[in-house]
Order: C-alpha cells, then structure tokens, then sequence
C-alpha cells in the first residue's frame, strides 16, 4: 500500500475517533492511532484483502465502542450526588 493510501487510512482512523468523547480522545487518541497504524502496516505487507479486513473489523468496532463512551459519559455527567435516607 502506497503513502497516500496509509495517509488516507490514518485521516479516517482519525476520523473515527471523533465518535468517542473529547476526554477519552485526549487520553488514548494518539496511542489508539499509532496502534492502528502499526497493524495497517503489517496488514499492507501481506496485501489489499488483508488491509480490507482489517477496516472490516476497525469500523464496528470504532462505532459500537465510541458510542457506548458516549452513553458511559452522558451516565456519569447525569449521575448526581447520592443522598442519603
């Protein structure tokens, strides 16, 4: 896989990020990024299917889990103090 290809893979991993909240972008964005591009590289050495699944696998992935940081954080944000009885 050529540069532009991995480039254009890393600007939409990045894009996918965007579906997690801005903390847990702040903390694991960079490393999460770097991990993806370190298997997208090993996936290019085999070839294009292997590059192919892997997005396969990447994208659900990236939905189900950023959407559910999103509902894990609009929980905490609407958990108030406890009161006690």
């Amino acid at each position: 896989m050529s540069e532009p290809r991995v480039g254009r893979s890393e600007r939409l991993y990045r894009l996918l990020l965007g579906i997690f909240p801005p903390r847990f972008r702040e903390l694991y964005g960079s490393d999460a990024a770097e991990l993806f591009l370190d298997r997208l590289k090993e996936a290019c050495v085999v070839g294009a299917w292997s590059v192919a699944w892997l997005w396969v696998k990447t994208i659900p992935n990236m939905v189900v889990h950023g959407a559910l940081e999103r509902l894990s954080e609009i929980g905490r944000r609407s958990d108030g103090p406890e009161l006690s009885t």
